[in-house]
């Protein structure tokens, strides 16, 4: 039996997924604040602690958690996070990144997987669609020119990964941004 204080966390991976309404809540209106200074100046820093609060006590707080704590593996997988980040539209195998994370090809995969949710290969190929996904609505060149942009020799490939991944052909995702969040602009 578990002492009354304490309490136990399962941990899952670092996943992309849906936004719980009210974490969708906070973040909308944040990204309202931030177009009103005045806003911004008062409300500010309560809506970002708001925000770090409900993505804490969400599905993925045990594991957002889990990633923060200093570990040896964590912290070469972390730098490896940033690699692929910075080298996305490379063609980055797993052994390179092993090798750069000074961990041998098993070990940097099991690390990746239990830290993500991922196969480094599935991660970096979710990396390139959200990254196509924004290039997209944006509007900023062709789906042959995207695609080829974040690293896909394939348009037909990545059309395809793209449906598989968001539900929807490249052009519905853009359309729905689009209606849903207003223009984007790059950053």
């Amino acid at each position: 039996m578990k002492n009354p204080g304490q309490f136990s966390v399962k941990i899952n991976s670092l996943i992309s997924s849906r936004m719980a309404p009210a974490l969708t809540d906070a973040l909308q209106r944040l990204l309202h604040a931030l177009h009103h200074p005045q806003e911004l100046t008062i409300l500010g820093l309560g809506l970002l602690r708001e925000l770090h609060y409900r993505i804490l006590v969400g599905p993925q707080g045990g594991s957002l958690m889990a990633a923060l704590r200093r570990s040896d593996t964590t912290d070469r997988i972390v730098q490896s996070l940033a690699l692929i980040r910075e080298r996305y539209k490379e063609g980055l195998s797993v052994p390179e990144l092993a090798v750069t994370a000074g961990m041998s090809i098993p070990s940097y995969h099991v690390g990746f997987k239990r830290l993500t949710g991922n196969t480094p290969i599935q991660y970096l190929k979710a990396l390139r669609l959200h990254e196509a996904r924004l290039m997209i609505a944006r509007r900023q060149g062709t789906l042959a020119a995207i695609a080829a942009e974040v690293g896909y020799a394939s348009p037909a490939q990545f059309s395809r990964d793209f449906k598989r991944h968001f539900h929807r052909t490249p052009s519905e995702e853009a359309k729905w941004m689009r209606e849903h969040l207003g223009e984007l602009t790059q950053v």
